[in-house]
């Protein structure tokens, strides 16, 4: 069985606000919980136009994990209101 975790660092060039903010990032999670059976969590974190989440799954091919995480990053690089400035991946 492996872990696969992915962190990424994200740019919200058209928030204006914390709660606008807020309101994107837990739109997103929501989805991403959703699609993908994925944990996601949030890094606090109190400027308006930067977030960093982290992606944990769990399943027993590291091809498939492989797979879900690539489908993570290009649901959020596809998205309109967010562009990715890093992403870190690890399976273990």
């Amino acid at each position: 069985m492996f872990i696969g975790y992915l962190k990424v660092d994200i740019y919200i060039p058209y928030c204006h606000s914390l709660k606008e903010k807020r309101q994107i990032i837990a739109r997103i999670k929501e989805r991403l919980r959703n699609k993908f059976n994925v944990s996601v969590a949030e890094k606090p974190s109190d400027k308006w136009q930067r977030s960093e989440l982290s992606f944990v799954c769990v399943n027993y091919t590291k091809s498939c994990l492989d797979e879900i995480m690539l489908k993570i990053e290009e649901y959020i690089r596809f998205h309109n209101d967010l562009h990715i400035l890093d992403t870190q991946k690890e399976i273990l």
